[in-house]
């Protein structure tokens, strides 16, 4: 959590900015991956819970993973462990993409690399 409410707040400008990132990420990566494993579940596949890697990155995570602990019996479980994940990922996502949309404001883009590059081209 500490290092995505970092990127958020770096993003931001503001803690509450940095915390409203965190939850959001967090709820999308988490959601996704505990899809993952209760599908394993549903299959008796032995599966851990997720495990969150932070990271210093831009989004201050590499992401989440289950470690799949016995063999995934047939195609069919196969199949809905590896699609459950992204379709509950996207359940969460597309509120939360609303809600960004909602909260955002427009503001100038500020003098950056791309900024001067489209700006004297």
């Amino acid at each position: 959590m500490v290092t995505t409410i970092y990127a958020g707040y770096i993003f931001g400008g503001s803690i509450w900015d940095g915390i409203a990132f965190s939850i959001a990420i967090l709820a999308i990566i988490g959601t996704h991956e505990t899809a993952h494993y209760f599908a394993a579940r549903k299959h008796d596949v032995e599966a851990t819970l997720p495990y969150f890697i932070p990271a210093p990155t831009i989004i201050g995570t590499f992401g989440a993973v289950i470690n799949v602990k016995s063999p995934i019996p047939n195609k069919n479980a196969l199949f809905d462990l590896g699609v459950s994940g992204p379709l509950a990922g996207i359940i969460v996502t597309i509120p939360v993409l609303f809600i960004g949309i909602y909260f955002s404001t427009i503001a100038p883009i500020k003098a950056g690399p791309l900024y001067l590059i489209h700006h004297y081209l």
